[in-house]
């Protein structure tokens, strides 16, 4: 069972897309699963501070998306937080500053989950976020 796992792990990995461009100029194909890593709000880490990133109209685009998970440390309301995990923030004065960093999705994405998957995905991701 295990090797069968893999096997559709790896099938999965070799239809993966990765995209490093403005959300707005990507075709993102039909049942895809969006995940964005974008640069995190009243921060100015790497770079993005100073208004360069509008998050309010990443926030309208993110609402009419399905499948949609991102990363952040806070979103507005009409997100659902569906992990987090606490972790070493890595471009201060201090390196031993902390965050909670979090995992949001929209409401659609995460109405049409069933439970046993969003509890799989809160201890999946908690471990995951920790790798990195």
């Amino acid at each position: 069972m295990e090797a069968l796992e893999r096997l559709q792990s790896l099938e999965a990995l070799e239809r993966l897309q990765t995209f490093g461009a403005d959300y707005r100029d990507i075709q993102i194909p039909p049942n895809s699963l969006i995940y964005c890593d974008i640069p995190y709000s009243d921060t100015d880490c790497g770079g993005y501070g100073g208004g360069a990133f509008d998050h309010n109209a990443f926030y309208e685009w993110a609402l009419q998306q399905d499948n949609i998970f991102i990363s952040e440390y806070k979103m507005p309301m009409n997100f659902i937080e569906i992990a987090n995990v606490e972790k070493s923030v890595l471009c201060g004065t201090d390196n031993s500053a902390t965050a909670t960093e979090r995992l949001y999705t929209n409401r659609r994405t995460y109405d049409r989950l069933p439970d046993d998957m969003k509890q799989r995905i809160v201890i999946n991701t908690a471990e995951q976020m920790t790798l990195f």
